[in-house]
C-alpha cells in the first residue's frame, strides 16, 4: 500500500507514465543523453558474457530507453524468489522516512505478537535486526550473529508494516 502510493506520486511527476501503475513511456535513448548504439552494444556484451541474464532494461527520467532479451521475451514468467525481500525493505524504508516506524525500536513496543518462536529474545528484536538478518532467530541475542532466514524475518516485517500503516490511516 505504501509503495503503491509512493509510486503513484512518482508517476504523477512523470505525466502519469512509469514509474507507477500503467504502461511506461518508451523513448529513444538520445532524448535522454544516452546512445542507442552504446546500449545495443552493452546488451550484446551482457548476453555474451552473462548468458544466464536474460533481460537488459534501462530506464531514465521515467521512460524506458532500452529493452532487450536474450533467451526469452517480455512475456516470460519467472518465480520471484527473494525479490519480496527487496520490496519489503523498500516499504520499510518509506515507512521509516515517513516517520511511521523506528528501525531501532523493538517490535514488541508496537504491540506485535511474534509469528514465530523467538524465545526470550522477542522483546529485543528490532526492524534493523530483521533487515540485517542478525535477529538471532530466538537462539541467540539479537545483533550477535548473522543467520539467513527468508520466512521468519519477512513475516515479522510484513506484520509490522501492516500494523504501522493501519495505525497511520
Amino acid at each position: 500500500m505504501l509503495l503503491a502510493a509512493h509510486l503513484a506520486a512518482q508517476a504523477h511527476t512523470h505525466g502519469g507514465l512509469g514509474p507507477g501503475p500503467g504502461p511506461w513511456a518508451h523513448e529513444p535513448a538520445e532524448l535522454h543523453s544516452l546512445s542507442s548504439t552504446a546500449l545495443d552494444e552493452a546488451a550484446e556484451r551482457l548476453s555474451r558474457e552473462l548468458p544466464h541474464r536474460y533481460c537488459f532494461l534501462v530506464a531514465k527520467d521515467g521512460a524506458v530507453v532500452h529493452e532487450s532479451y536474450s533467451a526469452n521475451s517480455s512475456e516470460t514468467l519467472y518465480s520471484m524468489d527473494s525479490a519480496m525481500k527487496l520490496g519489503t525493505a523498500a516499504l520499510i524504508g518509506i515507512a521509516h522516512a515517513d516517520g511511521m516506524l523506528d528501525l531501532d525500536a523493538p517490535l514488541a513496543e508496537y504491540g506485535l505478537e511474534p509469528t514465530a518462536d523467538w524465545g526470550p529474545y522477542w522483546p529485543l528484536v528490532t526492524t534493523r535486526h530483521l533487515l540485517s538478518m542478525v535477529s538471532g532467530l530466538g537462539q541467540k541475542p539479537p545483533g550477535t550473529a548473522f543467520a539467513y532466514d527468508s520466512g521468519s524475518h519477512l513475516q515479522e516485517l510484513i506484520w509490522l508494516l501492516e500494523h504501522v500503516t493501519r495505525e497511520a490511516s
